[in-house]
């Protein structure tokens, strides 16, 4: 991912910087387009077709069975599930990447099963976050981890944006800082 001027202006590209940002030791208020010059992020979908939400009507809508050759949203994503998933499994386990970030705790299984599969099942840590102490109930979210290899450290966490997600500044500070912690990163990566 490159954080090119006519792409800053999209929060989630904002956001996922601000959190490299605090990966890297920074504070989050610190990062601005100026200073992600150098910074090399790989970015890629579980799921290669992006729909604005997740209703299975969309594939129709958009006539995907004729593009794809898969009659349903559910078929595509068992495609990915047997196809994708075990591809995305063997890059982790050949390239040993110091670190994997998940965004959307509601595909959890689904990022373990791209990273390893089901034998991280069993050590998934779970921990909560608060971002902003006096507002607790507010900028309280839900971070999952486990190790995937002696290596590799996946984290999954809320997506970078909207009302649910780490939408905020002291969010995404502390969770890169957790996340850092985690995987064992010096700050200044």
């Amino acid at each position: 991912m490159y954080f090119e001027e006519e792409r800053w202006k999209f929060p989630y590209v904002r956001n996922v910087a601000k959190l490299y940002g605090a990966l890297k030791g920074m504070k989050v208020e610190e990062v601005d387009r100026t200073k992600t010059g150098d910074w090399k992020i790989f970015h890629m979908n579980l799921y290669p077709i992006a729909f604005n939400n997740e209703s299975d009507e969309l594939w129709d809508e958009y006539n995907l069975a004729d593009v794809t050759g898969l009659e349903s949203k559910q078929i595509y994503r068992t495609w990915c599930l047997l196809r994708r998933f075990p591809w995305i499994a063997e890059q982790v386990r050949k390239h040993k990447p110091k670190l994997v970030i998940g965004t959307g705790i509601g595909y959890l299984t689904d990022f373990i099963v791209c990273c390893g599969g089901s034998g991280i099942v069993d050590n998934i840590h779970k921990e909560t976050i608060v971002g902003n102490p006096d507002k607790k109930e507010s900028s309280t979210r839900t971070m999952y981890w486990t190790k995937v290899n002696d290596e590799t450290t996946l984290a999954v966490i809320p997506f970078p944006g909207g009302r649910f997600g780490l939408n905020s500044n002291a969010l995404l500070q502390k969770f890169g800082d957790s996340i850092r912690e985690i995987a064992g990163m010096e700050s200044g990566l």
